[in-house]
């Protein structure tokens, strides 16, 4: 069985190897708020997309603090034109006709040339299908026929439930009566006729008329026996 390591017994194993943290920590918060910013800037979407909930974090020191996270972005109403200063304020579309999607967020700090890389992916969830019309039942004061079924084709057989009327009455054993046991010699009688031989007729002496036979097939320097001409009267 496989158990969690905890974030302590890694860092103390490999200290440069990235360690799971909570994504509600404001430091995870704030990078996927950040990558988000550059998604927003870059992609040709005409809406902005907002954060919905940041799935998985993890820290990691490269050439500084760097901090990675997954979290899933929900489209918004609010259009790119006019810009938004504060995307948070903007209200999310319905599921039905949002674009929802998992993105891929990482900060790096730089302690070497002061600077902050930010890089960010995502892919789109693939939307549900539309609600027609004939999925959508609609409330109307006429009653609704049921749909008209075909008829039913083949045979139908009936197994009635069994009664006690029609189970046959088992009379039982008259317990006055002494049961009946087989005697010694017709014990023995029974094991001889099971363990008899079959009869074994004794190997014949001569030809006879059927044999042998007409010759089938040829072999070289091997020479049958002639079969016997019956006696002339």
């Amino acid at each position: 069985r496989f158990s969690q390591v905890s974030s302590l017994a890694i860092v103390r194993i490999c200290p440069d190897c990235p360690t799971p943290g909570d994504p509600s920590e404001a430091n995870f918060q704030q990078t996927a708020w950040e990558s988000l910013a550059k998604f927003n800037a870059e992609n040709a979407h005409n809406h902005y997309f907002r954060l919905e909930k940041v799935t998985k974090a993890s820290s990691q020191w490269v050439i500084g603090p760097s901090y990675f996270v997954e979290y899933i972005i929900h489209e918004t109403s609010c259009r790119k034109s006019p810009p938004v200063s504060d995307i948070t304020q903007c209200p999310l579309l319905p599921v039905e006709t949002a674009e929802r999607g998992l993105c891929k967020g990482s900060v790096v700090n730089s302690e070497r040339d002061k600077k902050k890389y930010i890089t960010v992916e995502c892919h789109f969830f693939p939307r549900p299908p539309p609600v027609t019309d004939e999925q959508t039942p609609q409330s109307t004061s006429e009653p609704q026929e049921p749909p008209k079924q075909k008829e039913t084709v083949g045979q139908v057989i009936y197994h009635y439930p069994w009664s006690k009327q029609a189970l046959p009455e088992v009379q039982e054993p008259n317990p006055t009566s002494s049961p009946t046991f087989a005697s010694p010699e017709e014990k023995a009688h029974s094991l001889l006729a099971k363990l008899a031989k079959p009869a074994i007729f004794p190997f014949p002496s001569g030809f006879s008329v059927e044999c042998p036979g007409d010759i089938q097939v040829q072999v070289h320097n091997l020479e049958l026996p002639s079969r016997p001409q019956p006696e002339s009267s």
